[in-house]
């Protein structure tokens, strides 16, 4: 049996192909399509994005998004397809993201964000990075661990909280009017 070559590949923007894999993935998979499912504004909005691949096929992707007019946080979105889940790809490639934002300069602070009754997710995200809070039936954590206490020293609890508060402000208004 051929041992697999699971590898991370940086999107190439500019690539129909790679938009085209990441579009199917978030509306088309299951287990990712309920979370991703016609948001292309997340597409749109990321700053850096890489398709994890499986001896050239598309097997799952990761995203950093910059969610409304806060620019300190990028949010971190990852799907994986069904037939890779569970054998530690997860981990890997948030490992090698995290790697790869610890040595930015000046990069913002990377969430991510689990359903708290997602047990698998959560626990990759607390074996990676640092649980920060919850916020209705999410949990946050901070990727990049090295930065935790600059994180809660410059008040980003504060601008998190504030983050979660419009984004609930806007649920509220929009089921009113539904």
């Amino acid at each position: 049996m051929k041992k697999e070559n699971i590898v991370l590949k940086k999107t190439d923007w500019n690539s129909q192909e790679d938009n085209t894999s990441l579009y199917s993935m978030m509306n088309t998979e299951e287990g990712i399509r309920e979370i991703f499912g016609g948001r292309n504004d997340r597409l749109m909005t990321a700053k850096n994005s890489w398709l994890i691949k499986a001896n050239d096929n598309n097997i799952g992707f990761i995203n950093l998004v910059t969610e409304k007019a806060n620019y300190n946080f990028l949010f971190l979105d990852m799907g994986i397809i069904k037939a890779y889940r569970g054998k530690g790809y997860g981990k890997k490639f948030l490992e090698e993201v995290q790697e790869i934002v610890e040595r930015e300069e000046d990069s913002p602070y990377v969430l991510m964000e689990t359903r708290c009754n997602n047990d698998s997710a959560n626990g990759i995200s607390k074996g990676v990075g640092c649980y920060l809070t919850t916020f209705g039936d999410r949990n946050v954590y901070l990727l990049q661990k090295s930065r935790l206490q600059e994180f809660i020293d410059t008040n980003q609890m504060e601008e998190l909280a504030k983050h979660y508060e419009m984004e609930n402000s806007k649920k509220a208004i929009v089921k009113q009017y539904l």
